[in-house]
Formats: structure tokens, C-alpha cells, sequence
């Protein structure tokens, strides 16, 4: 049974199997999704991810997910035990898939934390305020922090881009290294 699961772009030189979602959703997979619970979506591959068939089982145990919004709104509302969100914001394109997934939200989602990376060369004013806004409407009773992925040296520049969130007392900086769905992993499966 697989418990995470990342899907998108591979290291640099290898070539990404075109079929991989053909071959994930054929009959003979030999992998259970039912206790999926980290599910990493890397912007080469669809959002549809979650439509399979095969995830159906999948929608009801995920605790963390990564995800970059295509032009298709996510309804993370599907995702009842949701913990842990990692959302990509196009910066430098159009924010409307990504604050159209995050309207999918409900007053019972469980949501803990969402990260957000940030590139400051692409980092726009208008979707700051936008995405800020958004973040802070949103019915989320056990949303502790929203963490800025960004280098430390210009986190300080970034936190003035998201007033409302800044003087909820609710921003972090997280890290890049390790990367989120390593990390996800390792809070899962705790040292001994």
C-alpha cells in the first residue's frame, strides 16, 4: 500500500514517463491507494490526479497535499482529513485557478498549515493582496500558520506583501531544504 505518492518532474536529464497516469490507473497497478496520505501534484502533471477512479479511497485519507492549480479548480473539499497544504501560486501568471481552489474550502476542513512558495523575482503586489485576503476569509477554525517558503534574507520584505495575515500573527518562514514532501514524510513516520 502506498502511503505517499509524488507525481510531476523528474531530475534534471531523466525524461518523464508520458504514461505514468495511463499506467497508474490501468487495472494491473499493483499499488493501493488507500492509505495514501501524501500526495505530491507537480505542475506536468494534471490535477485530474485526483478524479481517478483508483483515488477514490485515497480522497478520505490524505493528510498532506501539494499542489499547483492548473487551469482545473481543485475541490479540496473532497478531502476531509487534509492537514498539511502546499499551494503553488503562478506569480508572474493568473491567480484565479488557485483562489478558486482555495474558495472550496468549508468551516469543516482541518487544515493546519499551508505553505506557500515564494519567488521573490516573480513575486507580484496585486496577487499578494489578493491571495492574502483570501487566505484570511477563509473558515478555517485549526489554521495555526501560513508559511512563507522563502529564503530568510528576504523573508522580512515578503511579510509586508501579506498585511492581514502578518498582523494575525500567522506567518512563518519555512524552508526549502528539505522540501515539503519530505518533510510531510518524516512527520508521519516520527524517530524512535
Amino acid at each position: 500500500m502506498l502511503e505517499s505518492l509524488k507525481l510531476g518532474r523528474l531530475s534534471a536529464g531523466l525524461q518523464q514517463s508520458s504514461n505514468i497516469e495511463e499506467w497508474l490507473k490501468h487495472d494491473l497497478c499493483p499499488f493501493d491507494f488507500s492509505r495514501l496520505a501524501v500526495l505530491s501534484i507537480n505542475t506536468r502533471t494534471p490535477t485530474s490526479v485526483l478524479a481517478w477512479s483508483r483515488m477514490a479511497s485515497a480522497l478520505q485519507t490524505i493528510e498532506a497535499l501539494d499542489l499547483f492549480p492548473d487551469s482545473t479548480v481543485v475541490d479540496l473539499s473532497l478531502l476531509p482529513n487534509l492537514l498539511f497544504l502546499r499551494i503553488r501560486v503562478n506569480w508572474s501568471g493568473t491567480l484565479g485557478a488557485t483562489i478558486n481552489t482555495l474558495s472550496t474550502i468549508t468551516s469543516s476542513s482541518h487544515i493546519r498549515q499551508i505553505d506557500i512558495p515564494i519567488y521573490i523575482s516573480t513575486l507580484r503586489n496585486d496577487y499578494c493582496s489578493q491571495f492574502d485576503s483570501k487566505i484570511t476569509s477563509l473558515p478555517l477554525s485549526h489554521l495555526l500558520k501560513v508559511g512563507l517558503e522563502v529564503d530568510i534574507g528576504v523573508y522580512g520584505a515578503c511579510i509586508l506583501r501579506f498585511p492581514r495575515l502578518r498582523s494575525s500573527d500567522m506567518l512563518l518562514c519555512t524552508s526549502r531544504y528539505p522540501d515539503w514532501f519530505e518533510r510531510q514524510i518524516r512527520r508521519r513516520k516520527p524517530l524512535d
